[in-house]
């Protein structure tokens, strides 16, 4: 396949995600939609800089060949977040993420032990904390 430029397109990507986002968060009520009005306004903003800066510096080496293996792995990735979305539920948040950040740091080459039992646990505990103790929000499974 062609060799194509990662930041060109993943500028439009993030362009076209921060403005449905804000399109979306502008039908929500004042006080609730002002974070993510902020967040998408960054997105859209940093996106643009970073689709002029991938137009104007042509001479920059940084571009992606695009494979099979990597299709099969986005396709892997996205099949494992949908399943990861089913789960959470029946799971709880706790398990269902360790096994998704498990799975998909195997599915992409980590194969250290030490590496394989310490992120996805750091990972996930980290988030719980941040969304218990410091946003007040429960996570699914757990604290509920």
């Amino acid at each position: 396949m062609k060799a194509v430029r990662l930041d060109t397109y993943l500028s439009i990507v993030l362009l076209v995600a921060g403005t449905l986002v804000f399109m979306e968060a502008k039908s929500f009520p004042q006080t609730p939609g002002e974070f993510p009005v902020w967040i998408s306004t960054i997105l859209i903003g940093l996106s643009a800089l970073l689709f002029i800066q991938s137009v104007t510096n042509r001479h920059d080496d940084k571009k992606l060949d695009i494979n099979n293996k990597v299709l099969i792995q986005i396709g892997i990735t996205a099949v494992a977040i949908g399943t990861y979305i089913i789960l959470l539920p029946y799971l709880g948040y706790i398990i269902a993420s360790f096994i998704l950040v498990l799975s998909l740091s195997i599915l992409f080459g980590y194969r250290s032990i030490k590496y394989l039992a310490m992120t996805p646990l750091a990972a996930v505990l980290l988030c719980w904390v941040v969304f218990l103790f410091i946003l007040n929000i429960p996570l699914p499974g757990f604290a509920e």
